[in-house]
């Protein structure tokens, strides 16, 4: 383990919270990977391989429906936990994950998981708070594409990935297609919306870039899902 590893882990939000002894024990059954773009962490009906922990890069976590179309479901990014799931209940994987950008990821196998969950049972409830987290994710994913017009599903995931990659200066970067993919509609689709808001003078668009002031965004989700607001 090395130091910046080491603290990068110190830091996260959810690690910290563990006793010193559960920290000590996760990062004494833990491997260092240098992975590079592409690699396949695990792929969807995969039997559990370990859990994961994000220490640079981004990864991506997406399912292929039945031609070959891949649909992707979220980018994870430095500090972030995943692998969870199946790392509990023995089962396939539900999801595909593909290192996006050169990863440095953290794995527990699932034998030493499993070894680690024996020995301290206590482990089990500090994981609550990442299965509620993921649900509420989830749900509301679900509402979104069952409820919104696919443009304001376009700013809820700008918005989101905004604060996933903390983009400097009001800058995302981000392609069109991986917006199409994440949205399961057509690059032109994007295209076409992401221009409307730029003529709205919402956002500002440059080659794989989405400049964008979260606040004028919010603004305007908040008065389009609330019109009797304004």
């Amino acid at each position: 383990m090395t130091p910046d590893v080491t603290a990068n882990l110190r830091k996260n939000p959810w690690f910290s919270s563990l006793p010193t002894h559960l920290q000590d024990a996760i990062m004494a059954h833990s491997k260092l990977r240098q992975l590079n773009a592409q690699a396949v962490l695990h792929t969807k009906e995969q039997a559990p391989n370990g859990l994961f922990f994000v220490h640079s890069g981004k990864v991506r976590i997406s399912n292929f429906t039945p031609e070959g179309k891949e649909v992707v479901l979220t980018w994870l990014t430095s500090g972030d936990w995943f692998g969870e799931i199946s790392s509990f209940d023995n089962l396939p994987r539900t999801h595909c994950a593909t290192v996006d950008e050169a990863a440095t990821i953290l794995t527990i196998p699932h034998s030493a998981f499993a070894q680690l969950c024996d020995k301290h049972p206590e482990m089990y409830r500090y994981f609550i708070p990442i299965f509620c987290q993921r649900m509420r994710a989830l749900f509301e994913i679900i509402d979104e594409a069952r409820t919104l017009p696919i443009k304001l599903q376009l700013v809820k995931r700008l918005l989101h990935l905004h604060n996933t990659f903390d983009g400097e200066n009001g800058g995302l970067d981000v392609s069109q297609e991986s917006l199409a993919l994440m949205l399961n509609t057509t690059r032109q689709s994007v295209n076409r919306w992401l221009n409307e808001l730029q003529t709205e003078g919402l956002i500002q668009l440059a080659y794989n870039k989405v400049m964008l002031e979260p606040q004028i965004l919010q603004e305007y989700l908040h008065n389009q899902l609330n019109p009797k607001c304004h």
